[in-house]
């Protein structure tokens, strides 16, 4: 195979039938390991690398100091048992828990001692640390003994009979007492500096040992170890203190071209584009336009409704589903023979269905489930529909209002009549967030149905010399049902002249809103309210937007 792995993986397993071949010729663990070596080729570049600096060159430097700690085992194997194959010496290493002691001398320059405390018993050091001084850990408080109670002699050797047994508190005090004089022989051995550590967070607290302290500081937290930390760390610091420092650290890594470092990639630094407004209201003929399922939106922000405007909002999977839901009940109220059980539904949204990607089988298992809960909704809702003896006089139907400089355009899911000639107007919800009933009357998306509906735009009656009776509109909610249902409603009356007049007005101060050259945004936000995304609260910090 002409690829640069398979060319290596041709050359390490050549290396190997070779080692092999060394082995079953009689060679020695000394033998075979050096034909690996020679035949992997990494002493010249592990020593190019070792001569460097940096994190390669460490690394480099451990790998060949491994090696040579390696060749130096294999040479102590041969000499101490020259009878025994290679084999042997490998699965002694595989199977030892502590490297192999050496008699040869080593530099402790630059090493550092980890131990216990009775470990450091004779001996000092310039610097001490002791680390992991947390509550139950350093002092542990627990009880210890051995199998056969050796602390009891003395009192058996006095007594002569079996003595009491101690009590707890006793016995915690002895442990105590042991933990204090373990953590005494320690910071003892400190000759120039003694370092204690510890985590104070909502699991962890520090050990009273730590209470031997006087001034007790908290340890300066340092900046983050790679690029996008210290980047974002040093903005922070120059945007809140102004600090030279961060200036000069910054323009230093904007040389270098990392990502974020210079502030023309900051956010809210760039020029706006334009400072005209998305529609001039002031010429003559000036349109703003209006769709229903987003007046609520830029009523509570108009910076959320730009947003989604210019950026789009993000569909998501939620989204994708309620979208098939849709297609289904429109597909069932169009056709006249349509199966409206679960199953006839499912069958119609399945092919759809098909075109979704989930990130795992139980993902994809689990939305199905709730896929199904929401047509099963649906199904009974269409179920009673058909019982009722109500009548489909639309489905969606497409209407505009033009009134001033407004122009309400949308599509309304059904406009049902009922079986005494009242004409309801019905929108679809997938979603879980359901109004409260009390605040219905001012739902502006069925307000802006209705205004649809007293314009003319969206029929009342079959229009053959039929016009019904307006009975106002009402959403329906398939994901949940009360009063044994599957499905939810929330109703609005039908709205009079002044009403509507009102909506009118309102309709006015939305367009006004989001035809200008700024948008506003709410300074204070739930965050769990859709409009409190991030993609809206970015825009709302004052280093930013400001």
């Amino acid at each position: 195979i002409d690829s640069g792995p398979a060319a290596r993986a041709g050359r390490a397993a050549a290396n190997v039938a070779e080692a092999a071949r060394v082995a079953a010729a009689g060679g020695s663990i000394e033998e075979v390991l050096w034909q690996l070596w020679q035949g992997a080729g990494l002493g010249t570049e592990w020593g190019k690398q070792a001569r460097g600096t940096g994190v390669l060159a460490d690394e480099a430097n451990r790998a060949l100091d491994g090696a040579v700690a390696l060749f130096a085992a294999a040479q102590r194997f041969v000499e101490r048992t020259p009878e025994l194959p290679p084999a042997q010496f490998i699965a002694d290493v595989l199977a030892s828990d502590l490297p192999e002691d050496s008699l040869a001398p080593q530099s402790e320059g630059d090493a550092v001692l980890i131990c216990t405390p009775p470990g450091v018993v004779g001996q000092d050091f310039d610097v001490v640390v002791l680390a992991g001084l947390q509550e139950g850990v350093w002092p542990n408080l627990k009880p210890r003994g051995s199998l056969l109670h050796p602390e009891l002699v003395e009192d058996l050797a006095g007594l002569g009979d079996e003595p009491a047994a101690a009590g707890v508190n006793d016995e915690r005090a002895a442990v105590r007492s042991d933990e204090l004089r373990m953590f005494a022989l320690a910071a003892s051995r400190a000759h120039r500096q003694l370092v204690l550590s510890c985590t104070s967070n909502d699991d962890e607290q520090p050990s009273t040992f730590m209470g031997f302290v006087p001034d007790l500081t908290p340890l300066h937290r340092g900046r983050p170890l790679h690029l996008r930390g210290l980047v974002g760390s040093l903005r922070r610091e120059l945007v809140e203190r102004g600090t030279p420092a961060a200036a000069s650290a910054l323009a230093l890594l904007a040389s270098e071209e990392i990502p974020g470092a210079h502030p023309a990639s900051w956010y809210g630094m760039r020029p706006p584009s334009t400072l005209e407004p998305l529609v001039d209201l002031d010429e003559e003929g000036a349109v703003v336009a209006v769709s229903p399922s987003q007046i609520e939106k830029a009523e509570k922000s108009a910076l959320a409704w730009f947003v989604d405007t210019v950026a789009a909002s993000p569909g998501g999977l939620a989204a994708s589903i309620g979208t098939i839901v849709h297609a289904v009940m429109e597909t069932a109220s169009t056709k006249p023979d349509a199966d409206l059980s679960v199953d006839g539904l499912w069958a119609e949204a399945a092919e759809r269905w098909k075109q979704l990607r989930f990130e795992a089988p139980w993902l994809a298992e689990r939305e199905k489930r709730g896929a199904e809960r929401l047509l099963g909704g649906l199904s009974e809702y269409l179920g009673d529909f058909a019982d009722d003896g109500k009548t489909l006089l639309q489905a969606e139907g497409r209407f505009t209002v033009d009134f001033e400089h407004v122009s309400l355009h949308g599509s309304v899911d059904r406009v049902e009549r009922t079986a005494d000639g009242t004409t309801v107007i019905v929108d679809l919800k997938t979603g879980s967030r359901m109004p409260t009933q009390s605040g219905m009357a001012e739902h502006p998306q069925l307000a802006a149905y209705q205004l649809g509906m007293a314009s003319g735009a969206i029929p009342t009656g079959t229009g053959e010399g039929d016009e019904g009776t307006v009975g106002g509109a009402k959403l329906v909610f398939v994901s949940s049902g009360v009063r044994g249902k599957s499905y939810s409603e929330r109703t609005q009356q039908p709205m009079d002249e002044a009403a509507l007049e009102a909506f009118r007005q309102r309709l006015l101060t939305v367009s006004r809103a989001i035809s200008g050259a700024s948008f506003a945004g709410p300074l204070q936000l739930d965050f769990n309210d859709p409009l409190a995304r991030w993609e809206y609260r970015i825009h709302l910090v004052p280093a930013v937007s400001a």
